[in-house]
């Protein structure tokens, strides 16, 4: 999908529905249920009333065990982490 329209998907919700103002769990279930389709019924109002495990701790545990346990990481752990070496090393080198 295309960066703009997200920004305009997520502009439309943040208008529309403000308690996606103050809650990115609130705000990814209206996207998905809105723009993608993501057509759930009962797991819609779970994700929405925060009755599921909140997909950004979810996504920092995943990164926390990846980052202490080699054998837990995939195929682009390597590639992000060689990129980042690269860049923060250029960076040092310019200083």
């Amino acid at each position: 999908m295309i960066t703009s329209e997200i920004k305009d998907n997520v502009t439309y919700l943040l208008r529309n529905f403000p308690e996606t103002k103050d809650c990115d769990l609130k705000l990814v279930a209206r996207y998905w249920d809105k723009f993608d389709g993501f057509n759930a019924g009962v797991y819609f109002e779970d994700i929405y009333y925060g009755h599921v495990t909140h997909f950004e701790s979810i996504r920092r545990m995943r990164q926390k065990l990846q980052m202490d346990n080699e054998d837990l990481r995939g195929l682009r752990y390597k590639t992000r982490k060689n990129k980042l070496e690269k860049e923060v090393r250029e960076l040092i080198k310019n200083d």
